[in-house]
């Protein structure tokens, strides 16, 4: 399996999430759509696993937390000075009492990684992916480092809560750090990803593995539109044990989308796919602007083309420029060293 062409293909799904065409189009098979983030959370499950360590967490720090604190930080300054001016005339003239509240909430949503609570901080929940990654490896590092019987104890606790993480209030959630709910609930469905990838798929030929993920996949996509279900891991908006039907659903559209898109990367695709796969993190922080500034740009000088047209369109500009963006921007070495000094 090529990595940088399953990451390629998993960060354009993300893209496409993101754009309003494709939401236009394709709303019910949106509206459950979850399986892109589950495959990048399951991509480190696919190599053995390093018990933790200062040097390891400080390698994973650098490579996933701390870009997260200085884009949220950015954006939360940023969207703080434009709440000001909007509410208050500038900076100067903001009540304290506004100010110290605006602040806390960023301070909030920095620890939490919340989706909701990035929203209103930074305008991007997007952001949330990030410490959450974080903390799925510590997860992960800390499990490698135990006996048997102890991972064994710790996957029944994990599978245990799975149906009960989304019962949790709000207020509840944001008092856990560092998008702690959505890996937990992660988890569970990559352990059986990785089952069902080495046991079964890989023992299959590429032709056969591919129609049988499709078709596994295609029949659950069905069964979720018409049970008109919707899910939103990083907002923790999940099914739980109450309505298990739905929990099941769900998680099957995951699992079954994730090892649709690992067989799809049997094959070597094309140099623009392998090439989003390398700079997939870069793509997943900056893409949202220039997507922006283009839909933007196609409203006001294509209205009334048909929107499959203008999803054509802004999938590849979008894809396209923010690749050349950040090509460019990483072969800065100052600045590549600065922004994601582990990538």
């Amino acid at each position: 399996m090529n990595q940088n062409s399953l990451k390629g293909l998993l960060i354009i799904l993300v893209i496409f999430d993101h754009n309003e065409y494709a939401h236009q189009l394709f709303p019910d098979f949106l509206r459950g759509f979850s399986f892109h983030v589950l495959g990048f959370f399951t991509l480190p499950f696919l190599r053995e696993a390093d018990s933790i360590n200062l040097a390891r967490l400080r390698k994973m720090f650098f490579s996933y937390l701390y870009p997260f604190l200085w884009f949220a930080g950015g954006m939360s300054i940023l969207t703080l000075f434009l709440k000001s001016r909007s509410s208050f005339d500038g900076l100067g003239g903001m009540q304290s009492e506004m100010l110290s509240q605006l602040l806390s909430q960023m301070l909030l949503a920095l620890y939490s990684g919340n989706a909701i609570l990035l929203k209103e901080a930074t305008g991007m929940s997007l952001l949330w992916f990030l410490p959450s990654f974080f903390s799925l490896m510590v997860i992960r590092a800390l499990l490698a480092g135990r006996d048997n019987f102890q991972q064994i104890l710790a996957w029944l606790c994990l599978f245990s809560i799975h149906p009960l993480i989304s019962l949790l209030p709000l207020s509840a959630q944001v008092s856990i750090p560092l998008g702690l709910l959505p890996a937990l609930y992660a988890i569970p469905l990559i352990m059986l990803l990785v089952i069902f990838q080495r046991h079964i798929y890989e023992k299959l030929p590429t032709t056969y593995a591919i129609f049988l993920s499709v078709l596994l996949f295609s029949a659950i996509k069905y069964l979720q539109i018409q049970m008109n279900l919707t899910q939103e891991l990083g907002f923790v908006d999940v099914a739980n044990y109450q309505n298990w039907r739905a929990l099941l659903v769900n998680d099957l559209e995951g699992i079954f989308g994730v090892l649709m898109i690992f067989q799809l990367a049997r094959y070597d695709l094309s140099a623009l796919i392998n090439a989003c796969g390398k700079y997939s993190l870069q793509l997943y922080l900056f893409h949202a602007f220039i997507a922006l500034m283009i839909y933007r740009l196609l409203e006001k000088y294509f209205t009334g083309t048909h929107s499959g047209f203008l999803l054509l369109v802004s999938m590849l500009t979008t894809i396209v420029i923010s690749l050349g963006f950040v090509a460019q921007l990483m072969k800065i070495h100052r600045l590549q060293n600065l922004l994601f000094p582990k990538n």
